[in-house]
């Protein structure tokens, strides 16, 4: 479909749309190919890794953090909340540096960053993505089995890369408590979507 509309492979498209978003002067695509929201969070829910969790409320934190960057209106917005939910995923603690509980750690702020944002949306009570998370917390069919796509070192891969790399260094500052959300084992599959997040709608 990508060659048909638009002369280029799919992994052409992406890096042209992503250096579009850097400011580059390369051509757009004739054609705009997306991926529906409500598909991706299909996809996201039906991860192995979150239908093992059995607290209901940490699964609709990641999912909620998961459609926060699929409606992300510019790169910067991306960046900072894939960060955010990166270093919450990666960290061992969250909580206080000092005894006084004043200064969060990385990961605490990280949270409090990510949560004022979904209580800011409006679908935050009674949404179809509540509804679908309902619906799918027992579903029997995985779709993360699928092989993981090998990349090139191209710019987007280097982009979440780097994020990653950021995230990890914000996840060593240790807070005052043990991390209820730490799920290190979720970032393989968070990075298998975001190396295509240009696609999405």
């Amino acid at each position: 479909m990508c060659r048909s509309f638009c002369s280029c492979d799919l992994r052409t498209y992406v890096k042209n749309c992503f250096s579009n978003l850097n400011g580059s002067t390369c051509d757009i695509p004739p054609c705009f190919i997306r991926i529906d929201v409500s598909h991706m969070i299909k996809l996201f829910c039906r991860l192995k890794i979150l239908n093992e969790i059995r607290n209901k409320r940490l699964k609709e934190f990641y999912v909620r953090g998961f459609r926060l960057l699929l409606t992300s209106t510019t790169l910067e917005m991306f960046k900072q909340i894939l960060k955010s939910l990166m270093t919450v995923i990666l960290s061992h603690t969250d909580g206080y540096l000092d005894d006084n509980n004043t200064k969060p750690n990385s990961s605490e702020s990280s949270r409090i960053f990510l949560l004022s944002l979904i209580d800011s949306t409006s679908y935050k009570e009674n949404n179809s993505e509540e509804l679908e998370i309902h619906h799918l917390e027992n579903a029997s069919e995985e779709l993360d089995e699928n092989p993981i796509t090998i990349y090139e070192q191209d710019e987007v891969k280097i982009f979440i890369d780097e994020v990653e790399n950021e995230s990890n260094i914000d996840a060593l500052i240790e807070g005052n408590r043990e991390s209820a959300y730490y799920l290190p084992g979720l970032i393989k599959d968070l990075k298998r979507y975001c190396y295509d997040f240009p696609l999405w709608t």
